[in-house]
């Protein structure tokens, strides 16, 4: 995050050491939800491994797998395209 300068664009950032339970537990998945009022039906999951595939799974989330076909997922992507404003 900081060594490309990503944080002004990230309201919540969750990481292993933010949880007491890491991946594939859920518990990162509830503090997100929970911090941006979204009920799981609202979100989804998207990762590239088992364990991302495994975590969306616990939380209740729908998953997309990106570049990884082997995932079971809701949908399977190839790229992302994020656009900032300026």
């Amino acid at each position: 995050m900081e060594r490309f300068n990503l944080q002004p664009y990230f309201e919540l950032v969750v990481t292993a050491l933010d949880v007491k339970h890491p991946k594939p537990h859920p518990e990162s998945i509830g503090k997100i939800l929970e911090a941006f009022h979204l009920e799981r039906e609202e979100a989804v999951f998207i990762g590239d491994s088992e364990v991302d595939q495994q975590t969306a799974r616990a939380s209740g989330v729908r998953f997309v797998a990106y570049k990884n076909r082997e995932l079971d997922a809701a949908f399977h992507i190839e790229a992302i395209s994020i656009c900032f404003d300026s």
